[in-house]
């Protein structure tokens, strides 16, 4: 629990991805988690230009696990379903955004 009043998942210093509630305003409060209810909860990650598909992967896995927890269901960003296929497409996207962010930087 940190900047924003949200959850970040952080790795050697560096945040891979958060974890806000999509309940206005987007915040957790601790001290009352076991008498919290909410719609859903979103997590995100900024790209960095390195480790994307990893960061992406392992904020996916938790998305699964929370989802199995909690009784939710993973979903996309239109609120479909998050199928295999979609996330291949997102993975594949992350390596074409670390690929212009290399030759950006070695020009």
């Amino acid at each position: 629990h940190g900047h924003h009043k949200i959850f970040h998942r952080v790795v050697d210093g560096c945040t891979w991805y958060s974890v806000a509630n999509m309940v206005k305003p987007g915040t957790f409060d601790p001290e009352h988690a076991d008498d919290m209810h909410t719609r859903g909860i979103s997590l995100f990650s900024e790209l960095t230009g390195s480790d994307g598909v990893r960061r992406f992967n392992e904020m996916l896995e938790t998305a699964h696990r929370l989802a199995e927890e909690l009784g939710g269901v993973v979903k996309d960003e239109t609120g479909s379903s998050l199928t295999l296929q979609t996330a291949t497409f997102i993975q594949d996207d992350i390596v074409a955004f670390e690929a212009r962010s290399r030759t950006r930087h070695a020009s």
